[in-house]
């Protein structure tokens, strides 16, 4: 809490601090809480997320921290949108689109918006180029998501605390092979010390849905 009320030069110190402490104890709420606010000024949001989401499935009904998880996830829905709109701001710099086979180049703000509209009339009247643009994104998410998988395997560590265990399951979630693995990688005789009295019921019934499909 000292480091926080430092603010700006000890932000990296209090995260640190309560690392350390969850460390030794892995319900440790205010660590949580606090680390969330750390993470935060940082620009760590989606580990800020992942802090106070945590606590809450903890102490459910903490004010604080209901706070706390609102805005950071306020805070980083903003940061993807304006990514998002950054893009489009450099998309439409770049355009150079083909339209009944005569390619359209940028010139003004005007003319782009123009060429922009014809783009979009093009291709509601193209009903079947719209289809196989919507096949070609889902063929590229996935294999994204395959990419995504093969690195995540690879990354496969070991948990120490159920804090841990649960990022990582939830890193892998929709592959239960790759689940399999992370439970594989925990020895039986750890499994106590890891969840101690943390383990939710979702975390349980999820766990058993794994155990059933990979270690009958």
């Amino acid at each position: 809490m000292s480091y926080i009320k430092i603010k700006r030069q000890a932000f990296q110190e209090a995260e640190n601090d309560c690392t350390e402490a969850l460390n030794l104890d892995d319900r440790y709420i205010k660590a949580y809480s606090r680390r969330a606010t750390a993470r935060k000024e940082l620009g760590k949001l989606k580990a800020s997320i992942e802090d106070a989401e945590f606590a809450l499935r903890l102490e459910p009904h903490n004010q604080e921290i209901k706070k706390q998880y609102a805005e950071a996830k306020s805070l980083y829905e903003k940061r993807i949108l304006q990514k998002i709109s950054e893009q489009e701001k450099q998309n439409v710099g770049k355009l150079d689109t083909k339209v009944n086979g005569h390619i359209i180049q940028p010139v003004s703000s005007s003319t782009q918006r123009k060429q922009m509209t014809a783009v979009e009339d093009h291709t509601k009247i193209n009903k079947s180029g719209k289809q196989a643009w919507k096949v070609s994104v889902q063929e590229l998410a996935s294999r994204a998501a395959s990419r995504a998988n093969v690195l995540a395997a690879q990354n496969i560590t070991r948990p120490t605390t159920a804090y841990q265990f649960e990022a990582s399951w939830r890193g892998l979630s929709g592959d239960r092979a790759l689940q399999a693995k992370l439970l594989k990688a925990i020895y039986p005789r750890e499994l106590p010390y890891i969840f101690k009295n943390a383990l939710t019921v979702h975390i349980l019934v999820d766990i058993i849905k794994c155990v059933t499909t990979f270690f009958m």
